[in-house]
């Protein structure tokens, strides 16, 4: 999918002479690869200062703020095909109004305040042109279970190592499971990358207006994850950051063989977690996006359709990370009483085998992120 990438002056004016010459040939081979560039700047004069790059109008614009706003909105609906890379509070919110990914070069001169708490921080020129590699890379979703009219299940990436798996995509798979395991950070940035990649590329998620992660079996959020979900928040502009589950009681870990016979039925997390009184009559018929790191028979994932259901949302979609086997659990049960209080009641009706679609494209887009950051 290819994109039109705006970049604010300083993203160029503040390089060596050495560096502008590397910058020069990526915006050669971003148009050789389908591309179209538009510098821009609140000060049209700034313009002058671009005098070594060819703007033709036709591949290379400069357009002032509002005229870049103009072109989105023209193309409002297909704005998932922007990239918005600058150093500026007004390109942070020119990204964030319109759901677009958004880069910060820190090799700017300056920064406003909040740019580099929000968007994805690059080094070099190089770097830059590896994360927008990493992001027309991405089309395809591994996993995907269209549960019920109100529920999308998607996965990003296999986390499956047995069977057939090429190098490039089993190095990759680790990496990110010892990312999200162990801590093991290498692999950060390329799955932060990728995954937010996939949201920005998705139409749907459009939709969202309220984000969540999963509280892990303790009672503390998951760094990591809240990580990702807060970018994703910001890049889709979401407004809510307080936590939407709370765990008040730790309970077993699920991965643990000793609790294998335990794992399933949603019964522990019923007893352990509720729902954030913040959130109390805030939920109904909002569309919400519920994270978890790992996906496999989906039980966390039941535990919160189950509440959030009750709270009347109009639609969810649970996103993982990673997905095991192929198989989803759906498990209903009635929930009665406040579920902003621990102690209300559950009662189990029903469960239904569900299997999703892999989608094998997926599996070559890691492997291409592997040729991108390491050949």
């Amino acid at each position: 999918m290819k994109k039109i990438i705006i970049f604010s002056t300083d993203v160029y004016c503040d390089l060596e002479d050495l560096e502008k010459k590397r910058f020069r040939d990526l915006l050669n081979e971003l148009i050789n690869e389908g591309h179209r560039i538009i510098f821009t700047s609140r000060d049209i004069r700034k313009k002058e200062q671009l005098t070594d790059i060819n703007i033709d109008n036709k591949k290379i614009y400069f357009k002032d703020r509002d005229s870049v706003k103009n072109t989105i909105k023209i193309n409002e609906g297909k704005s998932q095909y922007f990239i918005v890379v600058g150093n500026r509070e007004q390109d942070l919110f020119m990204a964030a109004t319109n759901k677009l990914f958004f880069a910060v070069p820190r090799w700017c001169k300056s920064y406003d305040d909040k740019v580099l708490k929000y968007g994805i921080g690059v080094v070099k020129v190089e770097s830059l042109k590896k994360l927008i590699n990493v992001i027309d890379n991405q089309n395809s979703w591994y996993y995907r279970l269209d549960l019920d009219k109100q529920t999308t299940v998607l996965s990003l990436t296999s986390a499956n190592t047995l069977g057939n798996h090429s190098t490039e995509e089993l190095e990759m798979v680790n990496g990110f499971r010892k990312y999200l395991k162990d801590g093991e950070k290498p692999m950060a940035i390329i799955l932060l990358c990728h995954f937010l990649a996939s949201i920005s590329n998705n139409p749907e998620f459009r939709e969202i207006k309220d984000w969540a992660i999963m509280p892990s079996s303790g009672t503390e959020l998951n760094k990591d994850m809240l990580l990702f979900k807060e970018k994703a928040r910001e890049l889709m502009n979401g407004k809510k950051k307080e936590p939407i589950f709370i765990r008040h009681t730790a309970t077993f870990k699920s991965h643990d063989p000793k609790n294998a016979a335990y794992r399933l039925p949603c019964d522990r997390h019923f007893d352990t977690i509720v729902l954030n009184d913040k959130y109390k009559g805030k939920l109904k018929g909002r569309t919400v996006c519920v994270f978890d790191d790992y996906l496999t028979n989906g039980t966390t994932f039941e535990t919160a359709r189950n509440l959030l259901k009750k709270e009347g949302v109009k639609k969810v979609f649970f996103v993982s990370l990673g997905k095991f086997g192929k198989k989803y659990i759906k498990q209903d049960y009635m929930l009665n009483g406040n579920l902003y209080n621990k102690g209300y009641s559950y009662e189990f009706i029903d469960r239904n085998d569900e299997y999703g679609k892999i989608d094998s494209s997926a599996i070559v887009e890691i492997e291409n992120l592997h040729n991108i950051f390491f050949e």
